[in-house]
């Protein structure tokens, strides 16, 4: 069950079975808001802590646009099937869901996607709120240069940070800029990690010298491209129920990096639509939809700093270099705590660009040892399957295949 994609569109559709005590309680359809009354029924049934369960099975066909959709009617409290596409009036359905947010005492303003329809839900935020921006780098200043530039000139209206985590720079240039940048923002902050790479001992080594209650993680070699970006994620991260919100990444060619991370493709995790282009709908147009995943990547991750810290943060023995985010993000997970992703923050990520790609024998060797030691810890949910995902789309790819026996 995912609940911040229904608050962005009613997924499970028209189509659910209800224990009639259950109904009653609930208190039945509301005529009041007419095309949405299914909607609204289900919002209100997620209130009273309803036991949703999915049947993943073809048992019903929807006929939507010339494409049929199969979509299934299951057995529980309330059971739905696969998605289906949001047809209800746009009033009705901007009705449901502000209704929701009064119950529920969610200070928010509601608007609507022009390219999807979807709802989206601008949750308030307190502006004396400070986020702390971790970048690890080494040298490769024109990155650096670029990364911090577009926060600076793109983060409207936000309180914030950068700590500027320098892991043994040696170009003269890097000096002069670290020197410069730092002296014109005071806000700007330099530290000087002197040991060997490990991205996850970089970041926990680094969370000592955030004054924020909240931390995000950010790679050098990402630009920011929305003004909204941060104020986005921070809307969601405050949420007590979210443990880690992740962004939109986009390759420079505008093709999906990042939209949320997929476990057990290919066996261990990889990222949702990669390749896809940033306009394309993909799989029910989930690359454009706010939604629960199951992990995002640490290249842009906020979460709260008490949360980090209460988890032990990355795994820096375990999982110096990769993995380390999706491992944080299924300890989250194992306390009950949501993994969002939105696509209304986007930055491009000019992948590997700074450290470069798993090239040498050694890094090879290290990244499989890690793998290895990935798929052994969280082998039991792995053999499970990501529960966001649905089990008849393919483990071997990306792109929402139906997997063929």
């Amino acid at each position: 069950f995912n609940l911040d994609l229904l608050l962005s569109t009613n997924y499970i559709g028209n189509s659910f079975l209800v224990k009639n005590t259950f109904g009653a309680q609930v208190g039945w359809f509301d005529e009041a808001v007419e095309s949405a009354f299914c909607y609204d029924f289900l919002l209100k049934s997620v209130e009273q802590q309803a036991n949703i369960h999915h049947l993943p099975k073809a048992l019903v066909i929807s006929h939507v646009s010339d494409t049929f959709i199969p979509i299934a009617i299951g057995t529980g409290t309330l059971s739905f099937a696969s998605n289906v596409s949001d047809t209800l009036e746009v009033s009705d359905t901007n009705s449901v869901v502000s209704n929701y947010l009064k119950r529920n005492d969610i200070a928010a303003t509601i608007s609507r996607d022009k390219t999807t329809n979807a709802t989206i839900i601008n949750r308030t935020t307190d502006e004396d709120q400070l986020v702390s921006i971790i970048i690890p780098f080494r040298d490769n200043v024109d990155l650096l240069e670029k990364c911090v530039d577009s926060i600076l000139e793109k983060t409207l209206d936000r309180d914030y940070e950068i700590l500027l985590i320098d892991n043994n720079s040696v170009e003269p240039a890097t000096v002069d800029y670290l020197k410069n940048i730092t002296k014109q923002y005071g806000f700007i902050k330099s530290h000087a990690f002197s040991e060997a790479f490990n991205f996850s001992k970089i970041n926990n080594w680094a969370v000592q010298f955030a004054k924020g209650d909240f931390l995000l993680f950010l790679n050098n070699d990402t630009e920011v491209i929305g003004e909204e970006w941060l104020t986005e994620m921070l809307s969601h991260c405050q949420r007590k129920e979210v443990g880690a919100v992740g962004a939109k990444l986009l390759y420079p060619d505008n093709t999906i990096q990042h939209a949320g991370i997929i476990l057990g493709i290919f066996g261990v995790a990889e990222h949702s639509h990669k390749y896809f282009h940033e306009e394309s709908k993909g799989y029910f147009n989930r690359p454009n939809l706010l939604q629960n995943v199951t992990a995002v990547t640490a290249a842009c991750m906020m979460t709260k700093k008490a949360t980090f810290e209460e988890v032990g943060g990355f795994d820096e023995t375990t999982f110096p270099v990769t993995l380390n985010d999706v491992d944080f993000c299924l300890k989250l997970r194992e306390q009950g705590q949501l993994i969002v992703y939105t696509p209304h923050a986007k930055l491009y990520h000019y992948e590997s660009k700074s450290r470069g790609a798993e090239s040498t024998k050694e890094k090879k060797q290290r990244a499989m040892q890690e793998i290895k030691t990935f798929r052994q810890k969280w082998a039991h949910l792995i053999e499970k399957g990501d529960p966001y995902y649905n089990p008849n789309l393919s483990y071997y790819s990306t792109d929402y295949q139906l997997a063929i026996e």
